[in-house]
């Protein structure tokens, strides 16, 4: 990513200014987002990985491996898929959860949005993940309204600063 911020950042800064953002701190969020995207661009590009994925039938694993990325990065990638007439599978988001507190992202062609559902939401294998570190669990998911995804989760483990440092593990959930 700094790579990406060194080597394009004319080209990040002209995309922040023609989105006529009202703070520094969005125009810092978008700037990072621009550059995590440029770099998952230059890593894994856009006809390659879309083919590989196809080829492999969407295997997150063997995307992981074929591209030297992590589980993580290659799971972000599939949400961009999203070209007219070269498009991906429709998935419609990337969670990252930790054990003690959860943060979303979100991304690609579909949505879901919690607040549609009044405050309900369908019990995710997110959480499941951490019972079977490394696992990959795939399960199918009904929404309150009735429509059905599929959903991929498996546990990470961050890297390790030093030796007596706890283990640092987080769930990545794609749908």
């Amino acid at each position: 990513m700094e790579v990406a911020l060194l080597a394009l950042g004319k080209e990040i800064s002209a995309e922040l200014d023609a989105l006529s953002l009202s703070t520094g701190e969005s125009r810092r969020i978008v700037r990072l987002e621009l550059a995590r995207y440029a770099t998952h661009a230059l890593m894994m590009p856009y006809g390659d990985f879309l083919a590989a994925a196809q080829l492999v039938r969407y295997d997150i694993d063997v995307l992981r491996s074929r591209f030297n990325v992590s589980f993580e990065q290659a799971t972000s990638r599939l949400t961009t898929l999203a070209r007219p007439g070269a498009a991906g599978l429709p998935w419609f988001v990337h969670v990252r959860a930790r054990p003690c507190r959860q943060r979303h992202s979100q991304g690609g062609r579909a949505r879901i949005s919690e607040g549609a559902f009044g405050g309900q939401c369908p019990k995710l294998g997110i959480h499941s993940a951490f019972a079977q570190p490394g696992q990959v669990l795939a399960e199918a998911v009904e929404m309150p309204d009735g429509n059905t995804f599929l959903t991929v989760s498996r546990t990470v483990e961050a890297p390790q600063a030093a030796f007596e440092e706890r283990l640092r593990r987080i769930a990545i959930l794609l749908g």
